[in-house]
């Protein structure tokens, strides 16, 4: 079993929500939903058949720090 887990989705919040959290994104914005949906489509082809037991961690870099 894999899991991916998300940092921050743009959906409708307001302008300065999203300005506020991008200031403190280390890479500087919010996530795009088509970003989080490329994920779980590469999640689901072939091209992840081997990859078992992990944490994909999709968050701008906000677990770097």
């Amino acid at each position: 079993m894999n899991a991916i887990v998300p940092g921050g989705i743009e959906n409708n919040q307001s302008k300065n929500f999203k300005e506020n959290y991008s200031k403190m994104a280390p890479i500087g914005r919010i996530m795009s939903v088509k970003e989080i949906i490329g994920m779980v489509l590469y999640s689901y082809s072939d091209m992840f058949s081997y990859t078992t037991g992990s944490i994909l961690t999709v968050d701008g870099g906000w677990t770097a720090l």
